[in-house]
């Protein structure tokens, strides 16, 4: 990334002075501070003029608008309990994600967190400074709306101000509590989702946002070798190893790095390491056990990998260029391939095989990402991640990187903190949210609470089981 470790470090001295400043400013304030367990709120009047006026002079829109956010709160209930119940049997059934992703499936939205979990390829880097411009527009775009639709419903706004657990800085708005208790159950449920249907709204435009900034931070720079050809062969069929008579022993041929095979049908190759662990799997003695390798080729066995940027000078940036230029080489032609990838360029002289299948055309042997989205998984592909993953995208300046990645998370933490904030648990938005739709269905506060607390020990489950089934998995 271009923002590396320069920037890094100037954002830990902004992290450090923050924080100094945040206690400088509760000291000096500690008179209008009031603690509410573990944080501290500080109380303005400053809003309180500007939800008024919105809450008052767009009373259409608002009317209009609550019908929105309440049906975007129950679709962002549903997609979170569906999304919590899908990764418990995910952990369950495949318990082998976790050699993949060996982070636990709840994490604290903290800055640094991808480096601090080992999930840089997962996420871009969470820099304090991303982290706090995002969280104060969150909770600032969350808080307001939920005061704005208060004041349609002709809710008195008490006040508004900041809330400190350290250096994390939120916001809140005050309506008045008692008023809010005997306004009916649509009322309250459409000031209660108010603040998701903001995050929403948020998360969309940054979004587009994020899709014009793209092209000024990122240029395509090469096609990425997504796999090599490879299939199964029967170990009764292997005739030579490592280019010596096979005796069905292979203990005498793991003394190399990539292990060649050969049998009737043609060559092949194969990680001695992966040999290895496929042994184990299907016992050495086997003769019926077969083995998962790699077709005999030019990529493979130069150990070409990353993304292919260049052959014999010419600049490959699409799949189309690629194939393009190989179609004009020809078997046993030499070519001149640099490859890129983290840690920087790679030149390589290879020799071009004979296709398998059409002789006269060369052969390089690699696999690309040439799936195809369609429908909504196309819509969402090209709209909000706009990487084509079978692509190499280069970092152009500074600058324009910066913005992208801000931008990046001020809409993906905005659609989190929707998604989360509709969890039907008590001290979130969602938990009175469900009790309203319950006690609206039933029309009983008896059987409402009965099924409260049922949602509630469910909910609480379901944590315990995510990190129950990640430790096992472990």
């Amino acid at each position: 990334m271009v923002l590396t470790n320069n920037f890094l470090f100037y954002d830990i001295l902004f992290l450090i002075f923050f924080t100094i400043w945040v206690v400088w400013f509760l000291y000096t304030r500690k008179h209008n501070l009031k603690r509410e367990g573990i944080i501290y709120l500080y109380r303005t009047q400053l809003g309180v003029k500007f939800i008024d006026y919105i809450g008052k002079k767009y009373r259409k829109t608002i009317g209009v608008a609550q019908y929105f956010a309440i049906t975007i709160g129950f679709i962002l209930m549903g997609a979170m309990l569906y999304l919590l119940s899908f990764t418990i049997y995910t952990y369950i059934k495949f318990p082998q994600i976790t050699q993949t992703i060996k982070a636990p499936p709840i994490l604290p939205l903290i800055p640094y967190f991808p480096t601090l979990f080992g999930l840089e390829s997962f996420f871009p880097p969470l820099y304090f400074t991303y982290w706090i411009i995002a969280i104060l527009i969150v909770a600032v775009v969350h808080e307001f709306s939920h005061g704005i639709f208060a004041k349609f419903h002709g809710l008195k706004i008490k006040s508004t101000g900041f809330a400190f657990l350290g250096p994390i800085l939120g916001a809140f708005v005050e309506p008045d509590e008692k008023e809010m208790q005997n306004k009916g159950n649509f009322a309250q449920m459409s000031i209660l989702s108010a603040g998701v249907f903001a995050n929403i709204i948020t998360a969309i435009i940054f979004f587009v946002i994020m899709w014009i900034t793209f092209s000024f931070a990122f240029a395509p720079a090469g096609v990425v070798i997504h796999s090599y050809p490879s299939g199964y062969i029967e170990i009764s069929n292997i005739k030579t190893v490592n280019g010596l008579q096979f005796d069905g022993d292979f203990n005498n041929f793991l003394d190399k790095n990539i292990t060649s095979l050969e049998t009737d049908s043609g060559k092949y190759l194969i990680p001695t390491n992966t040999l290895k662990n496929q042994l184990e799997i299907v016992g050495e003695e086997n003769s019926g056990g077969r083995l998962n390798v790699y077709l005999d080729a030019p990529a493979i066995r130069n150990n070409i990998f990353g993304a292919i940027s260049k052959i014999d000078g010419e600049e490959i940036k699409t799949i189309e260029d690629l194939s393009r230029v190989l179609d004009e080489k020809s078997p046993g032609q030499i070519i001149e391939i640099e490859t890129i990838n983290s840690e920087g360029k790679t030149i390589n002289a290879i020799t071009l095989d004979a296709h398998p299948i059409t002789p006269e055309k060369a052969f390089l042997g690699i696999n690309l990402n040439t799936n195809e989205a369609k429908g909504i998984r196309k819509f969402i592909s090209n709209t909000l991640f706009f990487k084509n993953p079978g692509i190499y995208y280069q970092e152009k300046t500074a600058f324009p990187v910066f913005i992208y990645y801000l931008v990046w998370w001020i809409a993906l933490i905005n659609f989190f903190v929707a998604l989360f904030n509709m969890l039907p648990v008590g001290i979130l938005d969602g938990g009175r949210f469900f009790y309203l739709t319950i006690l609206s269905v039933t029309k009983s506060e008896k059987v409402t609470k009965i099924i409260y607390k049922m949602m509630s020990y469910f909910i609480l489950l379901i944590f315990v089981g995510l990190i129950l089934s990640w430790i096992i998995a472990l």
